[in-house]
């Protein structure tokens, strides 16, 4: 009786641990149902999200190899990995968007940009950055953000003299807006995954 009893409690024992351990992974490495892919034309430049069939796409990253999105800054810290590094890197040269899933439900798109770029984007944006000094893509900076005009990361341009800068500025609220609830549950999820800083 004893003997059947062990072999009953002990293997739940050890499921239990094991269902345990596996809810406290602060990272969220096992378990992360987050991807963000590049496509291969922009599918979000207006608030209606109007889309055509993109052409091709290519894995950006996992949720695994996020290491942290800050709510405050914008910034989506990866993890370093220069093989990764490199993939987003053939992606930026042969990409137009990227949308962000959680399974198989998108959440939102972005355009993205290279942080020297000057021209005007009215719809958000996930900018990349080297840094200061010598360009080396481990050291690479990600924000995601509004966009162009007058978004604080380019705080360096002057658009007073645009003409169409109200327009521009409204249309691009309009679409950050339209954006708003998937960027929120791509929040909660990497709150979930301990990946979520204030």
């Amino acid at each position: 009786m004893v003997k059947r009893l062990f072999l009953v409690i002990i293997p739940a024992l050890i499921c239990g641990l094991a269902m345990f351990v596996t809810s406290c992974n602060k990272d969220g490495n096992s378990n992360s149902a987050l991807n963000i892919y590049a496509y291969g034309q922009a599918t979000t430049k207006s608030a209606t999200f109007a889309e055509s069939e993109p052409e091709n796409s290519i894995l950006w990253c996992t949720g695994e190899e996020i290491e942290w999105y800050n709510g405050t800054t914008g910034e989506l810290k990866l993890k370093n990995s220069k093989i990764l590094h490199e993939r987003i890197v053939n992606a930026f040269l042969n990409m137009e968007t990227l949308k962000v899933y959680l399974g198989e439900e998108e959440l939102f798109s972005l355009g993205y940009s290279l942080s020297v770029m000057s021209h005007t984007i009215d719809f958000p944006v996930l900018v990349y950055d080297f840094g200061d000094g010598i360009p080396d893509i481990t050291d690479m900076k990600y924000y995601i953000g509004r966009g162009y005009p007058n978004w604080d990361y380019w705080n360096w341009t002057d658009f007073e003299d645009l003409e169409n800068a109200p327009e521009l500025i409204q249309e691009r609220e309009k679409n950050w807006n339209a954006i708003q609830p998937g960027l929120n549950r791509f929040i909660e999820q990497l709150k979930k995954e301990g990946k979520f800083r204030y």
